[in-house]
């Protein structure tokens, strides 16, 4: 007889003994806005308001014309340290001075350690780097936070920040310059983002976000809607993917006549030449000598062009297929196919 097989522990979820940590019950409400990198940043109203502390991240937000706190979440392990082309912006950080905070994941310190063994840099030249000596820097409570809110919801900047601002007391919290809808890896970012931002707004929390906001997204529920957020999303790219195809096709065979037109009127040079209308000494011979060479040119110019459209086309048609493909593979029912 075979052995009956052990089964397994049933999963158990943290349970956090407190909703509050004890040292935060006496902070003041606080009204922070989180800056990010895209164009809305700059529609900010509080940014002049110096009620509101400003919270912002990595180097696209370093060079804002104010914050309180820059978030530095990545570099945090051995295996995923930052380029080796950080030194400038890393140093920026190691001299800034309080008031103002850098906030990481890990001691400063030990992850430019990893960050320098990384990449086989001597103490030496590390302290030729980096100059600073990183009296700003303030760690997150990483632990806290992955247990009360849950580690798969913090799966970007934005949800850090979010977590940590419900934890200092938030009352109003803004949010400019953040989307979280381009790219595969933005599908669990803005998950997780609109979570927590749920969770601040079911806490009471003020919520600002600017006009069309890509944080606003908000799908019907099932069943007013049964696609899954990957389907919904790829019958949005199609119209999307149709008109970039179309509009590189207009290009293409536009580029096609002009390079048929350079062609011609080469052609028609090339004829002049043999028939001897122009003396081999005479102006109007080094003349269309100089044309024939400025067709060539606009000609092999032309002709570049046209290879760049041609690719673009034919790329944005294999993802149009692929699209199609992923659409037969995981949507469509057998009866659904169009």
């Amino acid at each position: 007889m075979r052995p009956k097989p052990r089964k397994k522990p049933a999963a158990v979820l943290p349970v956090v003994k407190s909703g509050v940590v004890p040292a935060q019950l006496n902070l003041p409400p606080k009204r922070i806005l989180i800056l990010g990198t895209t164009p809305s940043r700059l529609q900010a109203p509080m940014l002049n308001d110096l009620s509101w502390e400003v919270w912002t991240i990595g180097p696209g937000g370093k060079d804002v014309n104010r914050w309180t706190r820059l978030y530095e979440v990545h570099g945090s392990h051995e295996d995923h340290t930052w380029p080796e082309d950080f030194k400038g912006y890393l140093n920026d950080l190691s001299l800034v001075k309080l008031p103002q905070q850098v906030v990481t994941n890990r001691p400063a310190k030990q992850m430019i350690d990893a960050w320098a063994a990384f990449h086989k840099k001597d103490p030496a030249t590390v302290a030729k780097e980096i100059t600073g000596d990183w009296s700003s820097n303030i760690v997150i409570p990483r632990q806290l936070l992955r247990e009360k809110y849950g580690r798969m919801w913090l799966s970007s900047s934005i949800s850090w920040l979010i977590a940590h601002a419900l934890e200092e007391n938030v009352t109003e919290l803004a949010l400019y310059g953040i989307d979280l809808e381009s790219g595969e890896e933005y599908i669990t970012q803005f998950h997780g983002a609109r979570h927590l931002l749920d969770l601040a707004r079911l806490a009471g929390v003020n919520i600002h976000v600017p006009v069309g906001c890509g944080l606003l997204r908000d799908p019907d529920p099932y069943p007013d809607r049964w696609e899954s957020p990957v389907a919904a999303t790829h019958f949005k790219k199609r119209p999307i993917l149709d008109a970039m195809i179309q509009e590189a096709q207009g290009q293409y065979e536009q580029t096609c006549a002009i390079v048929n037109q350079i062609k011609g009127q080469i052609s028609i040079l090339q004829a002049q030449f043999h028939s001897g209308v122009f003396p081999p000494d005479s102006q109007h011979h080094k003349d269309a000598v100089d044309a024939m060479e400025k067709q060539r040119g606009a000609l092999a110019q032309r002709k570049r062009e046209r290879m760049h459209i041609f690719a673009r086309m034919h790329q944005c048609q294999g993802e149009r297929n692929y699209l199609e493909f992923c659409l037969r593979m995981f949507v469509w029912g057998d009866g659904d196919r169009k």
